[in-house]
């Protein structure tokens, strides 16, 4: 991924992200495209939660996101752009009540349809989670439910 690691040199500062980043990027890219594609959308659906849950965007990140995740082949309904946009207003709606957010871990752990996906989705969320070297009370409680949810 020669194009990872050159943005990774500009992000030499940090090198928990460019990991983090890889490793999402590895999970993007593995094996057949329609059958990945329901756990593309779940990882997803799980970052952009974890971006907003304590309210505090980073942009850089979500636009590292969008900017790498469209050299992927990404074979759904929409375009990844939409999806993307639509995630947020998914997390958005399930901010505020534990019962939404707990539903909505539930259809992610469904889209993160095999042991080894829900595995890897879990490190990579709690890569992100903690990617500015703090975990924010929010952050916690949705990496616990997320623990819970995720697990077989």
């Amino acid at each position: 991924m020669p194009w990872l690691e050159d943005r990774c040199v500009s992000l030499s500062s940090h090198n928990l992200r460019c990991v983090m980043f890889k490793r999402l990027f590895d999970f993007f890219s593995k094996g057949d495209v329609a059958a990945l594609q329901g756990q593309r959308e779940g990882l997803l659906d799980l970052l952009v939660l974890g971006m907003f849950i304590d309210h505090h965007v980073a942009n850089a990140e979500g636009t590292f996101i969008q900017e790498q995740a469209r050299r992927f082949e990404w074979d759904g309904a929409d375009t990844m752009e939409r999806f993307i946009d639509q995630s947020t207003g998914r997390a958005r709606d399930v901010m505020g009540s534990e019962g939404a957010t707990t539903a909505y871990l539930k259809e992610i752990a469904q889209l993160l349809s095999t042991s080894e996906a829900k595995t890897q989705a879990l490190q990579i969320f709690e890569e992100l989670l903690t990617v500015d070297g703090q975990l924010a009370p929010r952050e916690e409680e949705l990496l616990t439910k997320a623990r819970v949810h995720l697990v077989l």
